[in-house]
């Protein structure tokens, strides 16, 4: 591991062509996870931080979203960057979440309700709100 424009840059495993992040909501921080998916789902953790801070304010977002511009440098020489981002808007700071994820959509940052229900839709309809 090494810097690069300040920032920690993780080797990203052979197997890996895509990267995505799942973010965790809570009330002292958020907690973010980068995984590295290959063929037949095979899949990696690449990166877990803790950004520590309280999601009612704009600082630890800031953070997330310095998080969520990192390139990965992979072993085969490539650079990655993270394709896609879920963020859990099922428990803490839900409208913080949203107003986080509304203007990056176009760098597909969604937002999502994590279920613990078995046999639940992975996907279902979007809210109105949400449309």
């Amino acid at each position: 591991m090494g810097m690069k424009d300040n920032r920690q840059v993780t080797l990203v495993p052979e197997g890996v062509v895509v990267l995505t992040a799942g973010v965790d909501v809570q009330d002292d921080r958020l907690e973010v996870e980068v995984v590295g998916w290959g063929r037949g789902e095979e899949s990696w953790s690449v990166d877990y931080r803790v950004l520590h801070g309280d999601p009612a304010k704009a600082d630890v977002w800031r953070q997330l979203d310095d998080m969520l511009q990192v390139v990965y440098e992979h072993q085969a020489g490539l650079r990655l960057r993270i394709t896609a981002t879920c963020i859990d808007t099922g428990g803490h700071h839900t409208q913080q979440a949203y107003i986080f994820v509304k203007p990056r959509q176009v760098r597909r940052v969604w937002a999502v309700k994590g279920m613990n229900q078995p046999g639940r839709a992975v996907v279902g309809r979007p809210s109105k709100a949400m449309r």
